[in-house]
């Protein structure tokens, strides 16, 4: 069975009671950044580029952290983009009356 980088990671939440309750704090994140970027690195060391998806926006941020740690570990090439999700979420309805932010997907390379 394939398991999910989070899961590789070994990895547990703080806690999880509420939709806006702090699940990792600083360190775990850093903790699971350099664990995820071991992992893709020993999944994808040999491979001379890659590329990375984040989703905005949290997952940008996180993708930009990856994606120095796998430089910093000797991938070549490691491409980054972002892609924005907004108008394909299912829980927009949360936001009140509030509109949503649409911006932009950034793919720059093929």
């Amino acid at each position: 069975m394939h398991q999910s980088l989070i899961q590789k990671a070994h990895l547990t939440p703080v806690g999880t009671h509420n939709i806006m309750a702090l699940l990792y704090d600083a360190n775990q994140i850093s903790i699971f950044i350099e664990k995820l970027s071991r992992i893709i690195y020993d999944d994808l060391g040999n491979a001379k580029s890659i590329a990375l998806l984040g989703i905005r926006s949290g997952g940008e941020f996180i993708g930009k952290r990856i994606q120095k740690k796998l430089l910093e570990k000797g991938i070549a090439e490691v491409d980054f983009g972002i892609i924005d999700n907004t108008i394909y979420r299912d829980d927009l309805h949360l936001a009140g009356d509030r509109q949503p932010r649409i911006r932009s997907t950034e793919i720059d390379f093929s």
